[in-house]
């Protein structure tokens, strides 16, 4: 068996199908024998395989669904301790009431599993870890209508609230100090990583922005982060992440996909959630999106720096996603999940970026 990260800098996803999945599920994981599992679907992803699933668990009444995971096996490798943390920060967060995904102990009586499977580009089997989270029912966040209601962005950002509360109480765990420890190419404060990226913009005035806004980040932001709170974070609270209860459309149900948490400040989780939501908004975005933030401000307050700091990680968030993905999609030409964001970052962040900071402090943070 080879070490993924000793050769392989750029792997694709896990090589299993849906019958091997199968396989596996029955085989890893406390799946009852007398009723056949079945997979739904596949959900779409940059760097895993996810597969929803229905079956009945050992000394369960009734079937269920859940998402089975397989990592790619180059994050794995280089994230395994930080694995180990995060399914106990699920089940953490799910004690706490949230609706979100969280780890069935294994038949081995662990929340992760690993297997053996060959590779595309590797003459040898690699360790993948396997994963079965209970599924989160609903839909996701653009299904009930976009632009969202008032309501629906009052929802979010009160539920953000309340899960920012939730995970400060991790403060100096070992869960913490474990996803401190996390290298990660997301994370809010990597931003300057893009500016060698930038050329893969094709559009010459997006670039010229781009630049301009990292630069302000260097200037304004990374000298001030020590002083920002931070903690632990989801770190992809983007619309496709978010859940909806149809029967209920004005309040967010839950959220799935915390693979991406991280530790960082709150204010970036905050902002990278108003960048993705304010890709859904009619002109001006920034005012259009003012109910999350103002919602998330009445639960947790921000300091004056936070509120400083909110409009460059917003666009700061979207570069990220505009550069990784025409990065990614270079790499995975067939995958064009991975260009989905790409559009509407565009079109948002020159209107963002020509927004005021007085308009900004009018529309977010006035009383």
């Amino acid at each position: 068996m080879a070490n993924a990260s000793e050769s392989i800098s750029v792997s694709p996803r896990p090589m299993v199908d849906k019958d091997l999945a199968l396989s596996l599920l029955k085989k890893l994981f406390p799946v009852a024998e007398e009723e056949e599992a079945k997979i739904l679907r596949e959900f779409p992803s940059y760097d895993d395989r996810n597969f929803h699933v229905s079956a009945k668990l050992e000394n369960s009444d009734e079937r269920a669904e859940f998402v089975l995971k397989f990592m790619n096996p180059k994050v794995y490798d280089e994230d395994l301790d930080f694995l180990q943390a995060h399914s106990k920060l699920l089940v953490h967060i799910g004690k706490h009431g949230f609706r979100c995904p969280t780890p069935v102990v294994s038949r081995q009586g662990t929340l992760f599993c690993t297997v053996e499977l060959p590779h595309s580009l590797h003459d040898q089997p690699l360790l993948h870890g396997v994963l079965l989270w209970t599924f989160v029912s609903g839909v996701t966040l653009p299904t009930v209508g976009t632009p969202p209601s008032d309501a629906l962005l009052s929802s979010l950002g009160s539920l953000l609230a309340d899960l920012h509360n939730c995970l400060q109480d991790l403060a100096g765990s070992d869960v913490e100090k474990t996803v401190k420890k996390r290298q990660f190419e997301w994370s809010i404060l990597n931003g300057l990583d893009r500016l060698a990226q930038l050329p893969l913009i094709p559009d010459a005035g997006l670039q010229d922005i781009a630049r301009s806004v990292l630069l302000r980040y260097k200037e304004e932001v990374l000298p001030r982060v020590s002083t920002l709170r931070q903690g632990i974070i989801h770190g992809d609270m983007n619309e496709m992440n978010i859940i909806v209860d149809p029967a209920r459309p004005d309040d967010v149900a839950g959220f799935i996909d915390t693979s991406d948490t991280n530790y960082a400040p709150f204010i970036g989780d905050l902002a990278i959630a108003v960048a993705y939501i304010s890709m859904l908004m009619p002109q001006p975005p920034a005012k259009a999106v003012s109910p999350l933030i103002r919602s998330y401000c009445d639960k947790r307050p921000l300091t004056p720096l936070e509120m400083k700091c909110l409009h460059v990680l917003v666009m700061v968030r979207q570069i990220q996603t505009v550069t990784c993905s025409y990065k990614a999609y270079s790499e995975d030409p067939g995958n064009e999940y991975l260009l989905n964001s790409v559009g509407p970052a565009s079109t948002t962040l020159p209107q963002l970026f020509n927004t005021s900071d007085d308009d900004i402090k009018r529309w977010w943070f006035a009383e």
